[in-house]
């Protein structure tokens, strides 16, 4: 899959996952809201349908209260409860019930209320609207009101009474609800009757014509005022009624005292109560219209999603573009790049740092490889050339081996060992030289070469040469050029000792530094050491070396010769580097010779 498919692919999915997370944590939040503006609202409505039931009845009390308080009233009303003064002057029961029906018969009464009645155990009607039909004075069956008893027992409290079929209306009773009081202070029971249309009830409340809203009303009783609720949301209402408390259901929040929600299966109540009237006033929001306000909000969130989706889809399309446009342009220079065209540097055209960098390090990644393509190809010219000087010392080796052979077994006859030890030492060193497959070898060989070629001078030269070779255990498989110590020991003895006097010394050590990370070996003789202007010829020419190595020459070979000094130097700063240590000194007397790699040693 291609990188840009890849990338496009990535990223749509990162974005699309994004947006469904935020899409899920915005529709929680907005169902929360949306619960809580549901929980507010019929709470709202709760209390404000209590309230104008209160308002509804406030009147009705005040009617009762009102007439009581006027004398003649009063006065008519104790004239009528006394019963010995009933049976003695029935002139003064006609002038009573005249005093009543004139007080009853009010403005106020006939545009406010369907009825206001006075009756009394003793058969009493009086009404306030005498074009409704009424049963005739002194046929009143208090038989009709079964909640006497209640309102007896309320002490001259008004009563707010559950909707009921007009009592005093026999042709065509209406449905109504009132409020009714005991009149106190009587030898007979006798009572204040207001009365209002049940459709006053109805009008107020009817919150919600889809019927996704409904409301009831109840008193602390259990007697039901007004109710559009199913068999089943009533008998929540009455549990709540009958327990005092909530039923077991979950609850959601209390804001004020008499006002109470919860959840009740999937719908939503609110419930408020109401001390003046003694009821409460339940309001139901349906689940199914939770779900269904909820499923256009669902359908709203999905389809803004998917419009994000769509247009994060075409903006990330649209930057997986740009961003792979200098990649392509970089592969197909790469594509181009060859040998021949390596050492020239790839322009780049954006501005962004990101690909800028990308460009420059390839660019220096070319100059990298080309100058490695000239170290190794100065390596190998120069491991050549040693090859060619190691193999013009070599007449032909397999006879020289077989020469040696023979030597030794003769040796070996006479009982001379020290031919047999001549002869296996020159045929290692043989070996170790004429060996073309390795480069590098481990400073454990090379000194092993070394310790070989220094027995086979000491043979030579008896007492005159002494030597000795010191390594660091530790050390001696750190790898290093291969025949670069021999050659420095044989420039010892064929310089150093030119006239001949006194005993040749010849040391060699391998030490390491472990403090500064480097390591080096030494070579040191008791001979006449250099001259001044020997050393300042070879430093000269080690520079050249250094900069022809920089400048990518690959005719160094040619330039430094054979197995000498500068060859010596010369491979080691092609393999090492600014790492080379390669220092050449006098002594007191001889001089000393360090070839090496590593740390802060810095070339002369």
């Amino acid at each position: 899959m291609r990188f840009k498919v890849r990338l496009f692919l990535i990223y749509s999915l990162l974005v699309a996952a994004l947006i469904v997370f935020a899409g899920l944590i915005f529709g929680s939040l907005s169902y929360r809201h949306f619960e809580q503006v549901a929980y507010q609202e019929i709470r709202v409505l709760a209390e404000s349908i209590s309230n104008q039931l209160d308002e509804i009845v406030r009147p009705m009390v005040f009617i009762t209260e009102f007439f009581l308080s006027d004398a003649k009233s009063l006065s008519a009303i104790n004239t009528l409860g006394r019963v010995p003064q009933r049976e003695g002057g029935p002139r003064y029961i006609g002038e009573a019930k005249r005093d009543i029906s004139s007080n009853l018969l009010t403005y106020v009464a006939e545009a406010n209320f369907h009825r206001v009645n006075y009756f009394s155990s003793l058969g009493d009607i009086l009404s306030s609207n005498y074009q409704r039909d009424v049963v005739p004075d002194g046929s009143a069956d208090l038989s009709r009101f079964h909640q006497l008893p209640l309102i007896n027992a309320a002490q001259g409290k008004p009563v707010l009474l559950p909707p009921y079929a007009d009592p005093w209306d026999p042709k065509d009773p209406q449905k109504v609800f009132g409020v009714v009081r005991l009149v106190m202070g009587n030898d007979i029971s006798s009572y204040l009757e207001v009365q209002k249309p049940y459709r006053v009830l109805e009008n107020f409340y009817t919150p919600d014509a889809s019927g996704s809203i409904r409301a009831g009303i109840a008193n602390s009783r259990g007697d039901i005022f007004f109710s559009q609720f199913n068999e089943n949301e009533e008998k929540i209402l009455l549990s709540y009624l009958d327990e005092g408390t909530a039923p077991p259901m979950e609850f959601r929040e209390e804001r004020r005292p008499g006002l109470l929600s919860f959840r009740a299966g999937s719908d939503i109540v609110a419930v408020q109560y109401s001390p003046y009237t003694d009821t409460y006033t339940a309001v139901m929001r349906t689940g199914a219209s939770m779900s269904s306000s909820f499923g256009y909000i669902t359908r709203t969130i999905i389809g803004l999603c998917f419009l994000v989706c769509l247009v994060s889809a075409g903006l990330i399309y649209a930057l997986s573009l740009k961003v792979t446009a200098p990649i392509n342009r970089l592969a197909a220079k790469m594509e181009l790049t060859s040998l021949d065209n390596i050492t020239r540097s790839i322009s780049f055209e954006d501005a962004n740092d990101e690909f800028v960098w990308l460009y420059q390090a390839y660019n220096r990644l070319l100059k990298r490889l080309s100058f490695s393509i000239n170290q190794e190809k100065q390596m190998s010219l120069l491991h050549l050339q040693a090859q060619f000087d190691t193999l013009q010392a070599q007449v032909n080796p397999h006879f020289l081996y077989n020469v040696l052979n023979v030597l030794s077994h003769r040796g070996v006859i006479n009982g001379d060992g020290v031919i047999c030890d001549i002869c296996e030492k020159l045929a290692a060193m043989m070996r170790y030289s004429a060996e073309l497959s390795r480069r590098m070898v481990t400073i454990r060989e090379e000194l092993e070469c070394v310790e070989h070629y220094l027995y086979l001078l000491k043979t030579r030269y008896q007492q005159k040469l002494s030597y000795r070779v010191e390594t660091d255990p530790a050390e001696t498989d750190r790898m290093i050029p291969k025949m670069v110590i021999q050659p420095l020991i044989e420039n010892a003895i064929s310089h150093g000792f030119k006239d001949g006097a006194g005993i040749m010394d010849i040391g060699v050590r391998s030490v390491v530094d472990r403090e500064k990370g480097r390591w080096y070996i030494e070579v040191k003789d008791n001979g006449s050491g250099f001259g001044g202007g020997t050393l300042a010829e070879l430093e000269q020419k080690m520079r050249g070396i250094r900069l022809r190595v920089k400048n990518g020459n690959r005719n160094l070979e040619i330039d430094i010769g054979g197995m000498g000094l500068l060859n010596i130097y010369a491979r080691f700063y092609i393999i090492f580097g600014e790492d080379t240590i390669f220092r050449i000194s006098n002594l007191e007397r001889g001089a000393l010779i360090t070839v090496g790699a590593g740390g802060v040693e810095k070339n002369v």
